[in-house]
């Protein structure tokens, strides 16, 4: 089972993307629009794992949610990656206050102990659009820039979810496999460096 861990997005925010979506592809159409209901926040990418370790990835994510609180993330901000070598994907920014970060610190800690590696940095960012062929750095950096103040919408989070993607032809499809409602009392984080980061 290829899994990753996710937060959702509220209706408002996809919309708001899917406009921004049309309006990249439409400059660049080499580019491909994610679907609107696979638009998400990726917390922790998990790789290939075996169903039979789905009750320990469970408990992993149990821990983690009784010690955050709900809050708020903010889509906010545009950018690409890789941000030297030829273009990729662009992204939106995903402003939680530093609680999305800690969070994947936390994965992090207790994922490891179930033989998943860890990612190192991680950059708080929304895919929406990926690129058949990479367009022109500079072009594509001049788009970006119209883009870097704006917002793009709230949502609520009020829970963790783990996520099967499954490859097909026509793309992923994501299924959520289960849902893990925050009900801890951390609400507040610093955020390292204060960038977004990478996941």
């Amino acid at each position: 089972m290829r899994l990753f861990i996710a937060i959702w997005l509220a209706e408002e925010t996809k919309r708001a993307l899917v406009s921004l979506q049309e309006q990249v592809v439409e400059k660049f159409p080499e580019g491909r629009k994610l679907p609107a209901d696979n638009l998400h926040l990726t917390l922790k990418f998990l790789g290939e794992r075996p169903e039979d370790s789905l009750p320990e990835l469970a408990s992993c994510l149990e821990e983690v949610s009784r010690k955050f609180a709900p809050f708020v993330l903010e889509a906010k901000g545009a950018g690409v990656f890789p941000e030297k070598r030829e273009v990729r994907l662009f992204w939106v920014g995903a402003d939680g206050k530093g609680i999305p970060g800690a969070i994947y610190r936390n994965l992090e800690d207790l994922l490891e102990n179930q033989g998943i590696k860890r990612e190192g940095r991680f950059q708080e960012h929304i895919t929406i659009v990926r690129f058949r062929r990479p367009p022109a750095r500079g072009e594509i950096e001049k788009f970006v820039r119209q883009w870097e103040e704006k917002t793009f919408g709230k949502s609520p989070v009020t829970s963790l979810s783990l996520v099967e993607s499954r490859l097909t032809p026509e793309g992923p499809v994501y299924t959520t496999l289960k849902n893990f409602t925050l009900t801890g009392k951390i609400s507040t984080f610093a955020s390292p460096g204060g960038k977004h980061g990478q996941g």
